[in-house]
């Protein structure tokens, strides 16, 4: 079995042309069409024994702290509680 990883590309041309149809479905059917499409194809793939990696990364940097810790940071970060507040130690 190839590892076919993004820097892998063995077709080129063909994920090209992939890419492009889902830009058209996206601008003329709209994003909740263009998910109910790739969410289709992914349970497809999945159905026929493709091994579909889950990979918990975001486009988001998350912090690391404690739960309790981000929410303090969040809260005071958006300007709903003053730098003064005095949270109890857990």
């Amino acid at each position: 079995m190839v590892d076919s990883t993004p820097d892998t590309d063995l077709g080129p041309l063909e994920t090209q042309e992939w890419q492009d149809a889902l830009s058209t479905v996206i601008e003329r059917e709209g994003q909740e069409r263009a998910h109910f499409l790739l969410e289709t194809l992914i349970d497809q793939a999945r159905r026929s024994g493709t091994h579909i990696p889950f990979r918990p990364t975001t486009a988001y940097s998350i912090p690391s702290l404690r739960p309790e810790r981000f929410w303090r940071f969040w809260y005071r970060k958006a300007g709903r509680y003053p730098r003064e507040t005095r949270w109890p130690r857990p």
